[in-house]
């Protein structure tokens, strides 16, 4: 594999659905029980079958009361879950990935937390779309 054989995904629930999207409230649910889905990104440069990654919420912004009304708690930033890639349309402008969870943390109880998550990946951690990150990197991530 080459170094930058590893991909990460982000997370923003508060435009999942769509930015403010009634149904937001929704992926707290979502990431706890995801085990296969497809994802939007942007480009699929580099991207293959059998590629291996990570979910990352790098924050939450849903607003206060929209979470209290649904009874839902703001999802604390840092790695969620590893996948593989199983599938890939590579539409230019919307494509999308099909994934299946590797293991999921948040189902675990046991997020990698935001220090470590940014100690680990630094800038890429608080970007808001999706990236490459090395054999290294990926491994440091999988100890934890």
């Amino acid at each position: 594999m080459s170094d930058s054989n590893y991909l990460y995904l982000m997370c923003n629930p508060y435009k999942w659905f769509a930015e403010g999207h009634k149904d937001n409230y929704k992926v707290n649910e979502l990431l706890y029980n995801l085990t296969e889905t497809d994802w939007g990104i942007s480009s699929l440069k580099n991207i293959f079958v059998g590629m291996q990654g990570i979910i990352k919420v790098s924050r939450d912004d849903r607003p206060k009361y929209f979470l209290d009304e649904y009874g839902v708690e703001k999802l604390e930033s840092g790695i969620y879950a590893t996948f593989e890639v199983i599938g890939f349309d590579p539409d230019k402008n919307h494509g999308k990935v099909d994934i299946r969870v590797i293991d999921n943390f948040f189902h675990q109880n046991r997020i990698i937390n935001k220090e470590t998550s940014k100690e680990i990946l630094g800038d890429k951690f608080s970007s808001q779309s999706q990236g490459y990150i090395n054999s290294d990197t990926y491994k440091l991530l999988m100890l934890r």
